[in-house]
């Protein structure tokens, strides 16, 4: 899962032939989430030993804090559509990315 669109449409299968792009929106509920400001290969394992439900984490660039502004989906989903800001993070070998990993 990522924060932003950015970040999940460039695992979108694009074919220029059909002209057509999909990517699907979820609402998605992590828990109390352990935060990682780099790649971390134990990171699953202190988390569960932490009692965290998921794994995040931080990437370079992210949404604007608090997510600032948003635009309401029919469902009252509020989507955020404030600018990619830089997050504290100086150091990342995972570039942008920010995912949060289910924890099992």
């Amino acid at each position: 899962f990522a924060d932003m669109v950015e970040k999940s449409a460039t695992y979108c299968f694009f074919d220029p032939a059909d002209g057509y792009l999909c990517l699907a929106l979820f609402e998605v509920y992590l828990g109390d989430s352990y935060h990682c400001e780099d790649i971390n290969p134990g990171a699953k394992e202190e988390a569960v030993n932490a009692g965290k439900h998921s794994v995040f984490v931080v990437g370079q660039h992210g949404p604007t804090p608090d997510f600032g502004p948003s635009s309401a989906l029919e469902d009252g989903l509020a989507v955020p559509v404030g600018a990619i800001n830089a997050t504290p993070v100086t150091k990342s070998r995972s570039g942008d990315a920010a995912a949060a990993t289910p924890v099992r």
